[in-house]
């Protein structure tokens, strides 16, 4: 055999040790690697399990917001308090940049600061200035 072949065969045989050993280092860790997979699939069965009920809880919260007049009181909160930081938004701009047509954008903001705290438990009788 000449030196060539030689070298080719002594590296082919090294890569085949290499892959030997680390496949022999695989298998070794292969019953830990399996425990933890099997650990792994318990812990993900419990966390669904959970996932599940939480869900459940959440659609009956949300049908009994619904029943009871709650969510759609939460929507028109909600509706409302954007309208009026839209509307505190372009009246500030126009106070500070001097430009006050009317008085109308401040009236329409107090109707509906007043229409926002009509709807909170308890709201007093309103102050007409």
């Amino acid at each position: 055999m000449a030196d060539g072949d030689s070298a080719s065969w002594k590296k082919q045989i090294q890569q085949l040790n290499e892959w030997r050993s680390g496949l022999t280092e695989e298998a070794v860790r292969l019953p830990q690697t399996l425990a933890d997979l099997r650990t792994a699939i318990t812990d993900l069965r419990s966390v669904t399990k959970r996932l599940e009920s939480a869900t459940a809880a959440i659609e009956v919260l949300v049908e009994h917001a619904e029943a009871s007049g709650v969510a759609p009181l939460v929507r028109s909160l909600d509706g409302t308090a954007r309208e009026l930081e839209t509307q505190f938004r372009d009246n500030t701009g126009k106070v500070l940049s001097g430009d006050i047509g009317s008085i109308e954008p401040v009236k329409e903001l107090r109707r509906t600061v007043d229409a926002l705290t009509s709807l909170l438990p308890g709201a007093g009788p309103k102050d007409d200035d």
